[in-house]
């Protein structure tokens, strides 16, 4: 699984200077997006989908990073990304870094298949098995 974890940092990376469209290489056409904390009831779905979460965070926000600071390799197909989420605000123009975390499971051809997003990495690590 190591390469996955290689090709995860460099999907970050991608995402960081391209935005959404420097990602979707990474993910599997019909993937899950799971932006709210394990919230099923409104996930995104395809590469459509995750433009369209994307879509709605550059409504309220100029710049948005992802900067992993770990990445967790659970042996289960699943990565457990610990970030630091910078963004700036567009109405206030106040810039922000917060802790955050992004739960991915990964299919048989490496694509990831289902992203979940936590504002709490703590609920990320459970959610993981880690705690």
């Amino acid at each position: 699984m190591a390469a996955v974890v290689d090709r995860l940092r460099r999907g970050y990376e991608q995402f960081n200077s391209d935005g959404v469209e420097g990602i979707l290489d990474l993910l599997d056409p019909a993937v899950v997006w799971i932006p709210q904390e394990g919230d099923l009831r409104n996930p995104y779905v395809g590469h459509d989908g995750v433009r369209r979460w994307y879509r709605s965070l550059e409504s309220s926000f100029q710049v948005v990073r992802f900067e992993p600071e770990e990445l967790i390799d659970l042996g289960d197909d699943r990565i457990l990304g610990v970030v630091n989420l910078h963004f700036r605000a567009k109405s206030s123009g106040v810039e922000m870094d917060l802790p955050y975390a992004n739960l991915w499971t990964f299919g048989r051809r490496g694509s990831a298949t289902r992203v979940e997003m936590f504002a709490d990495v703590e609920k990320a690590r459970v959610a993981a098995g880690l705690n």
